[in-house]
């Protein structure tokens, strides 16, 4: 999963040239385990999570799987949808459901295992974010979910990667019809819009810290540096990724 990470960050130094030191050391945070992750996460299917309701054991649990269908079950509560929240959300929510039955329930929800398919929505998107894939999800529908592309979006260059593939995407050519454009996303994809002038990063930046610092530490990889930088000044693909990268969506 780092290895995934390490790529996101990769990206960011493409658009980043001006960039602070300060702001270069903020995103080397120490990559933590799955139970210490917290502000950002966004939980999906098949996620695992420990719920601990102070001074009440038997209300307690150690291993919460999220089910397909994004909920999970315990005692009192009953049946509960907590996919596609966060964990200070979830503890809300518990909070506020417990509070029929307990005074002044507190919640603790820590994440035990990380086993949902995300992709990852970030530079010139007005949402950027972590977008949980439970179902079939084209580039443009994801997209649309984070709020749309931005007016300062590079449209034609948007850089997708997965298993270590680069493919640029042509949204204008995706929005016309174009099937080969507009791609099922997979779990681990990068979808980064990039701008289209000089980029001024530190929006982009405090997106990246809010949602995947917690959980990233800057490694080594930088060969993938200059790959993903021609991408972008070439819009040229690499060599391989129309036949490994790409999963046309289904015709309707």
């Amino acid at each position: 999963m780092n290895k995934l990470f390490n790529y996101i960050f990769l990206i960011i130094f493409i658009i980043s040239f001006g960039c602070s030191v300060k702001n270069h050391e903020e995103l080397k945070s120490v990559s933590k385990p799955a139970a210490e992750v917290k502000d950002g996460f966004v939980l999906g299917p098949n996620d695992v999570v420990s719920i601990k309701v102070y001074r009440h054991d038997e209300l307690s649990g150690t291993s919460y799987r999220i089910r397909p269908n994004g909920t999970i079950s315990m005692p009192l509560v009953g049946e509960l949808k907590i996919s596609e929240l966060k964990v200070d959300e979830i503890e809300r929510l518990l909070e506020q459901r417990l509070s029929q039955y307990v005074v002044d329930p507190n919640v603790t929800v820590n994440v035990v295992e990380v086993k949902s398919a995300k992709a990852y929505l970030l530079g010139e998107v007005k949402t950027p974010g972590v977008l949980v894939l439970d179902d079939k999800v084209s580039l443009l529908q994801a997209l649309a979910n984070a709020g749309g592309i931005t007016e300062d979006a590079k449209a034609s260059r948007i850089v997708l990667i997965r298993n270590d593939k680069i493919r640029v995407v042509d949204y204008e050519k995706a929005v016309e019809g174009e099937v080969a454009q507009n791609v099922t996303l997979a779990g681990g994809d990068i979808v980064y819009v990039p701008t289209t002038g000089i980029a001024t990063v530190s929006r982009f930046l405090t997106h990246i810290s809010r949602i995947l610092g917690p959980v990233v530490s800057l490694e080594s990889g930088i060969s993938l540096y200059p790959r993903v930088k021609s991408a972008i000044l070439t819009g040229e693909s690499e060599e391989g990724s129309q036949d490994v990268s790409i999963v046309p969506p289904a015709a309707n």
